[in-house]
């Protein structure tokens, strides 16, 4: 058994973390923000520490900097568990951070308990805990399956807040294609944004970076479904396993996102539509913002005599 401290704001990704864990074996400590780690880390001496990278008051990875100078934790494992990175190599992390590892939000609960052993050093040979059919059945493993829900919602909230802090237009549309994927379990989505002088802008997302992507043209919907799409504002499916989506705020309309490549070239379900269409909208309300901000520094620049 390890000491493991979750430091995490939203209440509900730290609870089905502490569930998990704590069925794992583990003991777990609690903090929704970084003063308040620091403090449990220099009481409590954890073994390993789970944290999200944005955090109220302190950013997660300026947390693990005061960690690494102002505590003993100089060598306990972190692993930053985020929403807004879907690729470890998406965020570089100083020397002084490590050791560490990066996992995207949501991730499987094998994924998660697999990663926490190997930084605690556990044996290869001794496997995470399974669900198994009568362990399932007596209900020990129920907090866990039936987490997905209230972890996709949880995840929502997240990307929410950090598009909302994003101020790169690029890069905030890079990871809203790559997030849809993540979230919709898919392969690939094509965003498309109509710039103000009527050029489109093409943005790709890739469940896995080693597909090349070279099917844009595919991803691009029939002229009648882009009308409807945009026109009604609503998901449209067409084809075998695509569905399109406006991208729009509630008062302009930026252009589209197509996504494809659903496991077993299954139907999305009303749900998946429902989630990208709020994640759609969340991005869009991003990047207006951006826009918006753009547009303001460019009035308030003082003009040549």
């Amino acid at each position: 058994m390890a000491t493991i401290l979750i430091v995490e704001d939203h209440a509900m990704s730290r609870q089905i973390l502490v569930t998990l864990l704590e069925f794992a074996g583990h003991r777990i400590l609690e903090a929704a923000e970084g003063e308040g780690a620091l403090a449990l880390a220099c009481s409590g001496c954890p073994d390993l520490i789970i944290c999200d990278i944005l955090l109220p008051t302190m950013d997660g990875r300026e947390f693990v900097r005061r960690l690494r100078t102002e505590t003993a934790q100089t060598g306990t494992p972190v692993i930053f568990y985020t929403a807004w990175c879907r690729h470890p190599e998406d965020i570089r992390l100083d020397e002084a951070l490590k050791p560490c590892r990066i996992i995207p939000k949501p991730s499987e609960p094998q994924e998660i308990l697999r990663t926490v052993n190997e930084l605690l050093g556990v044996s290869s040979g001794r496997k995470c805990p399974q669900p198994q059919a009568h362990e399932s059945s007596s209900g020990l493993w129920e907090p866990v399956l039936s987490a997905s829900t209230e972890l996709q919602f949880s995840v929502l909230m997240d990307l929410g807040y950090s598009m909302v802090a994003e101020r790169d237009p690029n890069r905030l549309l890079n990871t809203f294609c790559r997030a849809v994927c993540e979230m919709l379990n898919c392969k690939q989505s094509l965003l498309a944004i109509r710039e103000g002088n009527g050029v489109v802008n093409y943005y790709r997302g890739l469940a896995n970076k080693k597909e090349d992507g070279s099917c844009r043209e595919h991803m691009i919907p029939p002229e009648d479904i882009l009308k409807a799409v945009t026109a009604g504002h609503k998901p449209i499916q067409w084809g075998k396993s695509m569905l399109a989506v406006p991208f729009a705020s509630p008062t302009c309309l930026y252009g589209w996102i197509s996504v494809m490549g659903k496991p077993g070239a299954g139907q999305y379900t009303r749900r998946d539509e429902e989630i990208i269409m709020t994640m759609s909208t969340q991005a869009a309300l991003a990047y207006e913002n951006i826009l918006l901000v753009e547009q303001l520094k460019k009035a308030m620049k003082p003009k040549a005599c």
